[in-house]
């Protein structure tokens, strides 16, 4: 297998992986950033190509620009690089690498980025006039500063200022010159490594610190595999300190990390560790992204819910068969998304589909799951499904309303702009911003599915862990959406009245304790019947869909278990 190593020399860590590389017996080839280039059309391919990323050098800021988006280009297509461009981007970055621990609820130092004088000084003075200055980027310790004196911290914070910088405040915690460098590989602890130094504040071995073995606590090691989950690199470095109270702060996350020091204290051939994990890892498994697809769609069906089809119930022309049969058909092809554009992924599954089904029965759930799918070759999900959304072109745009047009979803009018009878002239989020007040799955794509990822996931997870089955929690999270948001199918077939009167009902079974209550189990049979009325059939298929979505993404952050009982 051959490895290509992006770095900008041949330090000691490059001969420590080639002589890894050769006792391992895999191929590797060095690659220096500073002869990148790129050809436009790409006539090469890098599908489930392997890529580490040792040191970028410095450049000037065109230079790190073009290296990063020649990075991002291999992993769009195909390629497997350590760590992901986008976590590089945020370890890199000290104060987005902090917010993004912080927004996780992990513990960080008390910390103020500023561009004024002013908001730096009162913040020196709330802090008792002790804090470190760092520069968002380092490494090393290079550049850190720790400020006492009053005159000395308004001359530095000048001085930051008058070159265009910014200020990087932490208050400063007495951790007795030491702190914990904890290696992680694929989110398991590979060991700790206390560095110590007797006469600075600055433990980092290139600051003269003492490195030695440490053991890692459980807290420890959950922290710092949490962290590397978090800004989303495979392997790294994690920074703690404990101050003198015992309490723990993770300072940063190093997404290229050395391991010299680390590999003498714990007598361990690290470049050989990562090197094999990234040859046994397999680029954007398809088949486990194809099982987590067909198992949301399957339970969707598995589960009994107000209004849709299910195992339990059938419509006159619809019944389970058809929506797994479907689900079967169209997993592969979505499981595929990452090698295919948005637009193909849609119409191939929606083809797919009515090769099994010949008729509509998950033209909202492709839709959903297509973007999603093709966003799982990023580490940071959310952030590689906004790149996917937002590099979609008119020919993304015109092959969703072919298939479409193939699905022939009930309850569709017509469009002053942009109808799916007609050829599109626009990129395909801009099209969905014509419908996004009208139609629920129009809104995921022009919100990049914010209010899944912020409110209806963790709201499911929150009935899963309270319930601890997934039938109820599904049947409790479809009311949460009925209650927040009038189903869109309902709405187009019977209009934004008749949708909204369902919207409230589902509010009000939801106030009388849902299905978790005999009150609203009662309430809850007798809406079941009445969305059934053969006469006025109001299937709330939207909200399904919706439901599905947050299945897939429960079950790909390893927040839902394959095995939990459904009812």
């Amino acid at each position: 297998m051959k490895i290509h190593l992006l770095s900008g020399g041949n330090g000691w860590h490059v001969q420590d992986l080639q002589r890894a590389a050769h006792y391992l017996g895999l191929e590797l080839e060095t690659v220096l950033f500073q002869e990148l280039q790129a050809q436009l059309p790409d006539v090469g391919s890098h599908r489930d190509s392997r890529w580490l990323v040792r040191t970028m050098p410095i450049g000037s800021l065109e230079q790190v620009i073009f290296r990063m988006n020649a990075l991002h280009h291999v992993a769009e297509q195909g390629g497997y690089v350590w760590n992901s461009p986008r976590s590089l981007e945020i370890c890199i970055d000290k104060y987005l690498c902090l917010e993004k621990l912080a927004q996780a609820g992990l513990p960080v130092p008390p910390t103020v980025v500023c561009q004024d004088l002013d908001t730096a000084m009162t913040t020196f003075q709330q802090w008792q006039g002790d804090v470190v200055v760092k520069p968002i980027f380092g490494s090393e310790g290079r550049g850190l500063i720790r400020l006492q004196d009053s005159e000395i911290a308004w001359r530095v914070f000048q001085a930051i200022l008058r070159v265009e910088g910014v200020i990087y405040l932490q208050q400063f915690l007495d951790a007795g010159g030491s702190d914990l460098r904890i290696f992680v590989l694929n989110n398991r602890v590979l060991g700790g490594m206390k560095r110590t130094h007797n006469s600075d504040w600055r433990a980092n071995v290139a600051q003269g610190g003492v490195p030695a073995k440490a053991e890692v606590t459980q807290e420890q090691a959950q922290l710092a595999v949490a962290a590397a989950r978090t800004v989303g690199i495979s392997y790294g470095g994690i920074d703690l300190i404990q101050d003198r109270s015992g309490n723990s702060y993770l300072l940063e996350v190093n997404g290229v990390p050395g391991w010299k020091a680390f590999s003498q204290v714990h007598q361990c051939d690290v470049a050989a560790q990562v090197l094999q994990a990234l040859a046994d890892n397999t680029p954007h498994n398809q088949q486990d992204i194809q099982a987590d697809l067909l198992l949301a769609c399957q339970w969707d069906v598995l589960c009994h819910k107000l209004g849709n089809v299910s195992i339990q119930r059938s419509f006159a022309d619809l019944h389970a068969g058809h929506f797994l049969a479907s689900a079967a058909a169209c997993c592969g092809v979505l499981a595929n998304a990452p090698r295919l554009t948005l637009g193909q992924t849609i119409l191939q599954a929606i083809q797919a589909t009515q090769s099994v089904a010949g008729t509509n029965t998950n033209l909202g759930i492709v839709l959903l799951l297509a973007p999603l799918a093709k966003a799982t070759i990023y580490d940071d999900w959310q952030w590689g499904l906004q790149q996917v959304l937002l590099r979609a072109t008119v020919a993304d745009t015109q092959a969703v309303f072919e298939a479409i047009r193939l699905a022939n979803p009930g309850g569709m009018g017509e469009s002053q702009e942009q109808d799916i009878r007609e050829i599109p002239t626009l990129p395909l989020v801009e099209v969905m911003r014509f419908a996004e007040e009208k139609d629920l799955i129009a809104r995921q794509y022009t919100t990049h599915f914010e209010e899944l990822f912020s409110w209806a996931v963790p709201c499911l997870l929150r009935w899963v862990e309270k319930l601890g089955r997934l039938e109820p929690a599904i049947q409790q999270t479809q009311l949460e959406l009925l209650a927040k948001y009038p189903d869109s199918l309902i709405s187009r077939k019977y209009g934004l009245q008749t949708a909204t009167q369902v919207s409230e009902r589902g509010g009000q079974i939801l106030q009388s304790g849902g299905i978790n209550t005999i009150v609203g189990k009662t309430a809850w049979e007798q809406f079941d019947s009445d969305l059934r009325q053969p006469d006025r059939r109001l299937n709330p298929g939207t909200t399904a869909d919706l439901l599905v979505a947050c299945l897939f993404i429960a079950l790909r952050t390893n927040k839902l278990s394959k095995l939990i009982e459904l009812r």
